[in-house]
């Protein structure tokens, strides 16, 4: 159980160093329900990578 708790644990930081190249501004946008909000993404790789997700 320790093992499976462990690996997850180190698979979450592997992938959170990994997903860098896409960055969104702000990171959480809160907003009442009534108002337009607004988001910003870019990526820092190729033309050839076309999705934000």
């Amino acid at each position: 159980m320790a093992l499976i708790l462990l690996t997850c644990v180190l698979l979450s930081l592997w992938l959170q160093g990994h997903c860098q190249d896409v960055i969104q501004f702000p990171e959480v946008s809160w907003t009442d329900v009534t108002k337009s909000a607004e988001m910003n993404c870019s990526h820092n790789r190729d033309k050839g990578y076309n999705q934000m997700y």
